[in-house]
């Protein structure tokens, strides 16, 4: 058997610290031996919720199953862990100080059948992973330690060298220098009781979106166009996370028709996040029902309609977030209105996605504005260069050129999950974000708009969005 036992202060109040640890989905944040940690099932965390962990051991990874055995908020946690070669006992203990919170971290390994040979270097194993964990839970909870600083400052040199590059900005290398300045504590967030709304669901960051979300306890509503993917996508997140409060709804953004109907059936008093991400980049020029150009249609009027129609229930709540995923790749395009809809010149899918995108931003700006009085905030914000299903069919040579470099659909999500979760995201509405932080909606002067462009593309969307009403 191996024992460890450490202490440690930190400046975290004690509510916060133990909520933070007895979640040992964040394992994975602060210790490098765990490689990933997740929740299994939903709803609040408390006496027997479990985690299944991948943990490296001996050289090799092994998968531990723990589970709350005992809990008392917030002075005491005990979580016993393990398989069949392995038992684990975690006990954590929480004390108020002036300082802010005293964490003693308790940990026993013991191995059985045969992994017994391995005892005799056991303990000097343990001791060396006890100390680089604990010196990552110091950095986690601890925004002034010297290790965390470290980070924050070299991801912020990081990006300020990579970020005018723009590749090398959004594709994984950005998304992992910019992680350096990720605030593990941000993501530790209880969803329950929360209602979340996402479109495009089905598939690619929107799944990855809803997923997390519902592992954090919300109940999800996945709106999807395609039942058949729907219903997969659904079955993937409830094999997933057991218990998953998650629900398919068959909407189609670009359908106004479609949006009434939800609108009008859906039952939930209040909506705490609504999350635009449902999106289009088609070859050629193609209509909705209502005669709208599609990108115009999934973009822009559908997500505005959406919005006006559950502008009630976001009301509701204690404070809503309405989330609009745009692209980086309207940084390009300026808005021109003069033929939003393509009907006078050649179609072009990219151009018109990337203005529709551009719109996108202004449309959240402008919620922003009209919300300002209420405890709605909207924000806007583009997830980098994704490896998703969408941009291999839709841009199949860009994919070939950047497959390697390209951000996980997880990755490309991170952001949308951060914005619908973090605390401090409601305290600011109308900015536009990317990996976490707000960033400048133009990058040169020739893309930005006129006050009278913003006020006629909200007047022109408001107007489709009667249409057929």
């Amino acid at each position: 058997m191996a024992h460890l036992r450490r202490n440690l202060v930190v400046p975290t109040p004690i509510a916060q610290a133990f909520d933070y640890l007895a979640d040992f989905s964040t394992t994975a944040e602060w210790d490098p031996g765990i490689s990933q940690a997740r929740r299994i099932g939903e709803g609040p965390v408390g006496l027997g919720t479990r985690f299944r962990v991948l943990s490296e051991f001996l050289g090799r990874e092994v998968e531990l199953i723990y589970a709350i055995a005992e809990y008392d908020p917030p002075r005491r946690v005990v979580l016993k862990g393990g398989n069949d070669e392995i038992r684990s006992i975690d006990t954590i203990t929480f004390k108020a100080t002036g300082e802010g919170t005293r964490i003693t971290y308790d940990a026993r390994l013991t191995l059985k059948g045969v992994q017994r040979l391995a005892d005799p270097g056991l303990q000097i194993a343990f001791e060396v992973i006890g100390r680089r964990a604990m010196a990552g839970l110091k950095q986690a909870l601890d925004p002034r330690s010297p290790e965390r600083r470290r980070r924050e400052r070299l991801g912020d040199l990081l990006g300020r060298v990579l970020d005018p590059t723009i590749a090398l900005s959004f594709d994984r290398t950005g998304f992992r220098a910019h992680g350096l300045g990720f605030r593990p504590e941000d993501l530790a967030q209880d969803m329950t009781g929360k209602i979340c709304l996402v479109t495009g669901a089905n598939a690619g960051i929107g799944f990855e979106t809803s997923k997390e979300l519902a592992r954090r306890g919300a109940e999800v509503h996945l709106l999807c166009r395609n039942e058949e993917r729907g219903v997969g996508a659904l079955e993937a997140i409830r094999k997933e996370i057991d218990g998953a409060r998650a629900h398919l709804e068959i909407v189609d953004v670009a359908s106004l028709a479609s949006i009434r109907a939800f609108a009008g059936r859906f039952e939930p008093r209040r909506v705490d996040v609504l999350v635009h991400n449902a999106g289009v980049l088609p070859d050629a020029r193609t209509e909705s029902h209502e005669g709208l150009e599609l990108t115009v249609a999934t973009h822009c009027v559908g997500p505005h309609l959406l919005t006006k129609l559950l502008r009630p229930k976001l009301e509701a709540a204690p404070g809503a977030r309405v989330l609009w995923m745009s692209s980086g790749g309207m940084y390009a395009r300026r808005l021109d209105l003069h033929d939003f809809q393509w009907k006078r010149r050649a179609y072009d899918g990219v151009t018109a996605y990337a203005q529709t995108k551009r719109a996108q931003v202004i449309l959240s700006e402008m919620w922003a504005h009209h919300l300002r009085h209420s405890r709605i905030v909207s924000h806007a914000m583009h997830p980098g260069w994704a490896d998703t299903g969408s941009v291999r069919a839709s841009l199949p040579r860009f994919w070939k050129l950047t497959r390697r470099i390209l951000r996980t659909p997880a990755e490309g999500a991170d952001t949308a999950v951060w914005l619908a979760v973090c605390p401090r995201v409601q305290d600011t509405s109308g900015l536009f974000w990317f990996d976490r932080a707000p960033r400048p909606t133009h990058l040169v002067p020739w893309t930005r708009e006129s006050k009278r462009d913003r006020t006629r593309l909200w007047e022109l969307v408001d107007a489709w969005a009667d249409l057929g009403a």
